[in-house]
């Protein structure tokens, strides 16, 4: 809020709400109210799921309009997908590379051995083995917590998710960009088919 504001929006409309809730009919009848230019969404997949459907049967979601984080794409086969169409979604880069990609590959990999889809969490824990495994690899025979830290801040690798490097706040710096829902599948916005 203070950044839209810093940017002369000041006709901003929050709506808190308790985690727990899952019934958003009266949240997004005061949001229609509200007559938004653009709609941001966020909570956890059974909160996006619930708000998805309460804000489309409101007429609320147009192509474009509405931003939604992270755990719609877990909440994504939960919703038919005309409910998705045009949802603008906070995505990692990874998963908007394809096939081909190294994502693409280890996600054909992972569906052979599992049988199943991975999720983006699985991509980050599989890369976060590889940070580990290489920093073990890299450890002195004699270490410390200090080590520890120093060396991990030295890693730089290609993992799977992308870079991974960490920050100067020891946060790995995670490429994401806004996808977009087409068809139930999830597209990079420059690219949508």
């Amino acid at each position: 809020i203070p950044g839209l504001k810093a940017g002369g929006v000041n006709d901003v409309l929050v709506k808190p709400y308790d985690l727990t809730l899952t019934d958003f009919k009266t949240i997004a009848t005061s949001v229609r109210g509200f007559l938004p230019d653009l709609i941001i969404l966020s909570g956890f997949q059974e909160n996006l799921v619930a708000m998805i459907r309460d804000f489309q049967t409101q007429h609320l979601i147009k192509e474009g309009n509405t931003l939604v984080s992270y755990d719609s794409i877990d909440a994504a086969s939960l919703l038919p997908n005309e409910m998705l169409e045009g949802l603008l979604v906070t995505t990692p880069s990874f998963m908007l590379d394809g096939d081909n990609s190294r994502y693409g590959v280890w996600k054909k990999t992972f569906i052979e051995h599992y049988k199943k889809n991975p999720n983006y969490t699985n991509a980050y824990a599989y890369d976060l083995a590889q940070v580990f495994s290489n920093l073990a690899k890299r450890l002195p025979q004699h270490f410390n917590n200090e080590n520890i830290v120093s060396l991990l801040h030295e890693t730089n690798l290609t993992g799977i998710t992308g870079p991974l490097r960490f920050d100067a706040d020891g946060d790995l710096a995670t490429p994401v960009e806004l996808g977009v829902f087409r068809n139930g599948n999830l597209l990079r916005r420059a690219t949508q088919k």
